[in-house]
């Protein structure tokens, strides 16, 4: 059997986004049993991700010289594997996938991280989603473009709206990347006018004023810490347009 390790110590969308590179991996090599180290904030979003064999949680030293603590003190799983893809560009995951032992790495090179992998792709930052950042990656390990995505949602059911419906995102926990709460104002009231669409804001608990405030001023929806993780994926494949941040 080929024994992967995947490395993303992101949130949870960056989790999610690795969701592609994941299955390719899957249908390239079906019975490869695949391990995934995660970050606590991403974890969640395993729950979308059919397959893996097991959960490496990141326990990660705090502190300044925080990504030294990891090169010194983080102690890798036993198992070597056949091939390690780190998707994160952050120094400490960096380092603590060179500790992991695999007969090859393949990552990104930024800022110099390139030198703790056999095969290293230049990290495009703000120039490439993350989505087609993956899909490189995997591809140097050989892998097919899966043309299906499959996530695990498909037990969910929520009674939403019988008229169509757009979701829009308007928050983010970077606040560089929001746009203007006019301008979310103004596609809504748009596409309620003319193209007859209720707008479905979501979010979390910290989102819910903002929601509410654009849910009432364009006669929308606010589902602000209304939904889990697998209800969410079933509202925005079922919408007819989607807006959001980033």
């Amino acid at each position: 059997n080929i024994l992967f390790m995947i490395s993303q110590s992101g949130h949870l969308g960056d989790v999610i986004l690795t969701a592609p590179a994941f299955q390719s991996i899957k249908d390239t090599w079906p019975e490869a049993k695949i391990d995934i180290f995660v970050g606590k904030k991403g974890l969640p979003a395993l729950r979308l991700l059919p397959g893996y064999s097991d959960i490496i949680v990141e326990q990660a030293f705090p502190g300044i010289l925080k990504t030294l603590n990891n090169l010194v003190n983080y102690q890798p799983p036993s198992k070597v594997y056949d091939l390690l893809l780190c998707f994160s560009e952050v120094a400490s995951t960096t380092v603590i996938a060179y500790k992991i032992r695999a007969r090859k790495k393949i990552g990104y090179n930024w800022q110099g991280r390139g030198l703790f992998f056999d095969i290293s792709l230049k990290y495009r930052k703000n120039r490439i989603n993350l989505k087609s950042l993956g899909l490189e990656l995997v591809k140097q390990a050989g892998c097919c473009i899966p043309s299906k995505i499959n996530l695990n949602y498909s037990c969910c059911e929520f009674e939403l709206l019988d008229s169509p419906y757009m979701v829009i995102h308007p928050g983010s926990t970077d606040p560089q990347k929001i746009w203007p709460v006019e301008k979310y104002e103004q596609v809504a009231t748009m596409a309620k006018k003319r193209l007859g669409l209720t707008s479905v804001f979501i979010g979390t608990d910290a989102e819910k004023d903002l929601n509410s405030y654009l849910s009432k001023s364009s006669l929308g929806l606010d589902l602000s810490g209304k939904t889990t993780l697998e209800e969410l994926v079933f509202i925005i494949k079922n919408a007819k347009l989607f807006l959001g941040n980033d």
